[in-house]
């Protein structure tokens, strides 16, 4: 389940989003919301937030500012990008908009968890691979100190390995 965070001006804004969205359809839970950038740091240095979903302008610190902050560096339209914003929407945005923005980026954050299992799967392979190695240059060595099988072939087999 992904743990979104809003962070809006508007109350009403707020009230409409949390109430209107179906989150758990989504696989989704609205963990917390926020009325500024200041006050969303806040938050997401003691929760565990997935996604953010922002409104621009707001005092103290705006949706820009707030995604440099969880994101790094900055330039505006570049900026967006760079710091992943995903989606961009016009307020007043309807449930169903949202509800469709919601679906297309869990759909891009199972995408990226799918990968990295993958990625942690293929680490794991290869480290496998190289202790079975380990073990099989000691049993190829070990045979050849002994004598057990034919010099020549167990060279052959070490110099593979």
């Amino acid at each position: 389940m992904y743990k979104i965070l809003l962070v809006d001006d508007e109350i009403l804004v707020r009230d409409a989003i949390r109430e209107n969205i179906d989150w758990k359809s989504l696989d989704c839970e609205l963990v917390g919301d926020c009325e500024n950038g200041r006050q969303a740091v806040e938050f997401v240095q003691s929760h565990k937030v997935d996604v953010v979903l922002t409104d621009i302008c707001m005092p103290y610190m705006d949706g820009m500012e707030l995604s440099e902050f969880l994101h790094g560096e900055f330039e505006y339209a570049k900026k967006a990008i760079r710091y992943n914003v995903s989606e961009y929407m016009l307020k007043p945005v309807t449930a169903m908009e949202l509800t469709k923005v919601l679906r297309n980026m869990k759909e891009k954050l199972d995408s990226r968890k799918k990968e990295q299992k993958k990625m942690e799967s293929l680490s794991q392979t290869s480290k496998d691979y190289h202790k079975n190695v380990d073990v099989i240059r000691s049993k190829a060595l070990e045979t050849l100190v002994n004598c057990t099988r034919d010099v020549q072939v167990s060279l052959l087999e070490l110099k593979k390995l």
